[in-house]
């Protein structure tokens, strides 16, 4: 069907009407909601804006590979794609938000052609894959992380392209290099990925070997892979040889650990005795902590009722998920492992791969590092709802199943939009940052009377607040700025050497 005739057709008016709604949801008010950016977005911005008027980041790296940022070692893409916008509409939230609130559309459109692709020969497949798209387009934790300068949310929409492009190569093999190089973007994207793909692509091509692996498309999937390898093997290198800063600070092997010092004291009590020290071994302890990281991301509590503790990831009085979902996710795994065994165990197998790399990290559960679980939930809920519909017995009852869905959803979601619009904005200001540009914005017009202005205060990164707010030269930054001071600026009272401050002041 040619895409002009699909959107006049009743199914594709709809799905326009689910593209407009999910844009609306993501765009409206995005600058200022949430309240501020946080300190990772303003980072992001800045060293879009100098990568845009001098092709180098905030440290005079020329188009780096990682952008060093505040010592974490951010990934590309996202830093990358944001030139556009930023070049269009100048340094500004909308700017820095933009990628993430469009690709959060783009998932949603990807979510329809996935659903419809993966059940590509069941007439069910356009209701099934047309409330997919519309869940998407509502859930909380894509919303959430939609309207934010979330390098996950990115990563999301080119593994979910992906996925899509590897069920379009069982027809036609060349759609494989597409997945290739999708899921190559991904993993420059955010780190999770770095884990997650090469285990989802390998269970794709296991369960799909029957399609994938066919003699006529035998050099294709081997071309494929080559592609991936070859595109992922600089990051890779760049990992195993420098390390991975970010990842090794929320490490469960690098964090504090009140277990392991519970487990040293038992040694001791115990006489440092063989069956204590294995017993009370080090290792047991970060396997145990790693399961327990596992299993939360699967709690009820995260998923259905209350979500992420950290209030730029969730509201906290609905779950990343609605609670509605709970059983129908349970359904739709039930049926499809039942009916439809391929597409069931890819599903599972992607549900849980997701949580793999937060499993590590700390703390747990997280809702960026397991947002790869979201699309496995998703179709999970629509093919549940569904198989309950087809068990109604009569017109009358699937009517009265339809219309109490819709006022559970419609409810359900406008508790979320409350929550979000009127209470997390205020509830969660400070962790969003928000000040520094009221800070900024009030002294402006005051420097010309000063020779020097000192900002302190206890919370995060003032110095690229005030990069990003006064839109300050990055050539000038490059030459003689530093996270200490630049220009009239000197910065003070968080985390950053003492002896430098000092020596600012003198």
């Amino acid at each position: 069907m040619k895409v002009a005739e699909f959107f006049i057709n009743p199914k594709g008016f709809i799905f326009l009407a689910i593209i407009i709604f999910a844009a609306l949801i993501r765009f409206t008010s995005l600058s200022s909601l949430p309240v501020s950016l946080y300190w990772d977005e303003v980072s992001e911005g800045y060293n879009t804006y100098s990568i845009l008027h001098t092709g180098k980041d905030e440290y005079g790296t020329s188009f780096p590979l990682l952008f060093r940022g505040y010592d974490d070692d951010k990934m590309p893409v996202y830093i990358y794609l944001s030139v556009i916008p930023v070049a269009l509409f100048g340094l500004q939230e909308f700017s820095v938000r933009f990628v993430s609130a469009f690709l959060g559309v783009g998932s949603v459109v990807v979510c329809f052609f996935l659903v419809r692709e993966l059940f590509k020969k069941e007439r069910w497949k356009d209701p099934v894959s047309l409330f997919s798209s519309l869940l998407f387009s509502i859930v909380p934790w894509h919303v959430q992380l939609s309207r934010a300068g979330f390098e996950a949310n990115a990563a999301l929409f080119f593994v979910m392209i992906g996925s899509f492009f590897v069920l379009k190569s069982r027809h036609k093999k060349w759609y494989l290099l597409g997945a290739s190089i999708s899921f190559a973007i991904s993993i420059y994207t955010y780190r999770s990925s770095l884990i997650v793909i090469p285990l989802l692509f390998f269970v794709f091509l296991v369960i799909l070997r029957k399609q994938l692996i066919k003699k006529s498309n035998q050099k294709a999937s081997i071309f494929s892979l080559l592609i991936f390898i070859l595109l992922s093997l600089p990051l890779i290198f760049i990992v195993a040889t420098k390390g991975d800063i970010r990842s090794s600070e929320v490490s469960i092997f690098v964090a504090e650990n009140p277990k392991l010092r519970e487990n040293s004291i038992r040694q001791e009590q115990s006489g440092n005795s063989l069956i204590a020290k294995v017993i009370y071994n080090r290792r047991l302890v970060y396997v145990e902590e790693a399961v327990e990281n596992y299993i939360s991301h699967f709690s009820p509590n995260f998923l259905f009722f209350k979500g992420d503790i950290n209030p730029r990831h969730s509201v906290g009085n609905v779950g990343e998920l609605y609670f509605w979902q709970l059983p129908f996710v349970i359904a739709g795994i039930i049926y499809l492992l039942k009916r439809y065994r391929q597409q069931g165990l890819l599903l599972l197998s992607w549900l849980l791969l997701s949580p793999i790399p937060a499993s590590f990290s700390l703390p747990a559960p997280h809702a960026l590092r397991g947002l790869l679980m979201l699309p496995p939930l998703i179709i999970f809920t629509a093919v549940g709802v569904y198989y309950i519909y087809t068990l109604c017995l009569n017109k009358i009852t699937k009517i009265s199943f339809l219309t109490m869905m819709t006022i559970v959803m419609i409810a359900s979601s406008l508790v979320y939009a409350k929550s979000y619009i009127m209470h997390n904005s205020i509830a969660a200001s400070n962790d969003w940052g928000d000040g520094y540009k009221q800070l900024i914005t009030a002294i402006k017009p005051e420097l010309n009377n000063y020779d020097k202005v000192i900002i302190s205060g206890h919370f995060w990164q003032p110095y690229m607040y005030t990069l990003f707010y006064t839109q300050y030269d990055p050539n000038l930054y490059q030459k003689e700025g530093s996270q200490v001071g630049f220009g009239k600026f000197i910065f003070g009272g968080t985390s950053w050497d003492q002896r430098l401050h000092r020596e600012e002041l003198n």
